[in-house]
């Protein structure tokens, strides 16, 4: 279970223990051409992006100021908002998102190859267009390493050598490690009890084999332990300390004082079954531990905050004049939907009639939801939109559709239908930052996750069903 590329059917994700099954996760059986120009366009990007978000993350005024319209109509975003602000407000002692405080993040940012609205450009000088960067649990870093080491092994030396390293579960578990190196140096640890990380899953998670790969790596590179709790199980497996320090108690009466809290849950409504969830994700939030992501750096990867930082003018607030340039080049074009960021509601309806209404093709209309199957294309799109109170619409923004070249794919999976098919691929660079303070102690893109989709598809999530696991071939 460790060392394949594995999911549990979905058929099975309810059982546990021997009744449990699992199953070759979706994946290429023959790397996929990729341009080599584009690759490392996103790549050297990487690092800029976990600057940016850490710095966002930081400036309150300017969170408030963009989700303020969001936060009034999507009640799962100001939920998290009321996390971060009751969390900026607590009297324990502990700076959660300050000058001084503690901050870790494992992104993701997903990129597709761009062939202009017309199909214009020739494959090798296809542009790369940011889909968008994900702030909490950017999952797969364990099998996209996997798919890349078998991969490289089994085919030929001249084609192994097009196929780019990929070193993503090392770094993003020296990444824990970094950040747990960090809680001991900045003077949290407080009890003699093992220094621990915990992972917040899903009841029934069918990635687990995804998840454990980061939990047997911790342990084995740097001795940590690396728990997995549910948010419904808080309750029962966390202890809160007045001081901010977070005990965790495992099934055989261990005590672990838990250093990181790593999410890979809580992005989804459905994460909070009951008010008791919500309590235990700000009671986290407001311990001593390093969250990754903490509830700020959550905010900041909204659909809406991913509009709002492609306006112009606004990368310069927190990056280099240089820094912004290189990003902005892989942005797409983006419409706000919430009327209060128009001189009138007439000016709205005219982007509106203009843009998506002429050529419903050309956009995504996109919720602020992780984990696929959320957005709405063409047809639907407008119809959505046109049906939808002004209220409403705020709650969602306009994305210009990236026009990705076709490719042939051949491949292990049951839901594509046949061996080989046409698709699609989207990539995304893993970034890994921790700081202390105003010192910046990691800033690394350890590795990438390729992952395609039939052509047909409208999504891409491999755990949900919509596309699997790529290797790219440099062209």
């Amino acid at each position: 279970m460790n060392n394949g590329i594995l999911l549990v059917p979905a058929k099975t994700q309810h059982l546990t223990g021997r009744d449990r099954r699992f199953q070759p996760a979706p994946a290429a059986i023959i790397p996929t051409p990729t341009p080599r120009r584009a690759f490392e366009v996103g790549r050297a990007a990487q690092c800029i992006v976990n600057r940016l978000v850490d710095a966002v993350t930081l400036d309150h005024e300017f969170l408030v100021q963009a989700l303020r319209s969001t936060c009034a109509v999507d009640e799962f975003t100001n939920e998290i908002f009321k996390v971060y602000m009751a969390a900026r407000e607590s009297t324990n002692g502990i700076s959660q998102y300050g000058p001084t405080a503690l901050r870790a993040h494992v992104l993701r940012n997903d990129f597709m190859l761009h062939l202009g609205a017309n199909k214009e450009l020739a494959f090798q000088d296809a542009e790369i267009h940011n889909v968008e960067i994900n702030t909490i649990a950017a999952g797969f870093a364990t099998l996209s390493t996997r798919l890349v080491e078998a991969m490289r092994m089994l085919e030929a030396p001249e084609v192994a050598s097009r196929i780019p390293e990929n070193n993503a579960l090392a770094g993003v578990v020296d990444g824990f490690k970094a950040a747990l190196d960090a809680y001991v140096t900045a003077g949290r640890r407080r009890t003699s009890n093992p220094l621990a990380a915990v992972m917040m899953v899903q009841p029934g998670e069918r990635n687990i084999c995804d998840q454990r790969g980061l939990e047997v790596e911790l342990r084995r590179r740097h001795g940590h332990r690396m728990a997995r709790v549910t948010l419904e199980e808080a309750a029962q497996r966390f202890t809160y300390m007045a001081d901010g320090t977070l005990l965790y108690t495992g099934v055989d009466g261990l005590q672990l004082e838990v250093g990181l809290v790593y999410y890979r849950s809580g992005y989804s409504p459905d994460d909070y079954p009951t008010p008791a969830c919500w309590e235990a994700r700000l009671n986290i939030e407001t311990s001593a531990a390093v969250k990754v992501p903490n509830a700020a750096a959550h905010l900041v990867g909204t659909k809406k905050m991913q509009q709002v930082l492609a306006q112009p003018g606004i990368l310069e607030k927190f990056l280099s004049a240089a820094e912004a340039t290189t990003l902005a080049k892989t942005f797409t074009r983006f419409y706000s939907l919430d009327a209060a960021d128009y001189a009138t509601p007439a000016a709205l309806e005219a982007v509106l009639e203009q843009e998506i209404y002429a050529h419903p093709d050309d956009w995504v209309l996109k919720p602020q939801r992780e984990g696929g199957g959320n957005n709405y294309y063409g047809a639907d799109a407008v119809q959505r939109l046109r049906a939808m109170s002004p209220e409403k619409r705020a709650g969602f923004i306009l994305m210009a559709r990236i026009h990705a070249p076709i490719l042939q794919t051949s491949a292990l999976a049951e839901q594509c239908g046949h061996d080989t098919f046409a698709s699609v691929t989207e990539f995304g660079f893993y970034g890994v930052f921790v700081a202390n303070g105003a010192t910046e102690l990691v800033n690394t893109q350890p590795g990438y996750l390729m992952r395609t989709k039939p052509a047909s598809s409208l999504e891409t999530g491999v755990a949900a069903g919509f596309g699997l696991i790529d290797v790219p071939l440099f062209v």
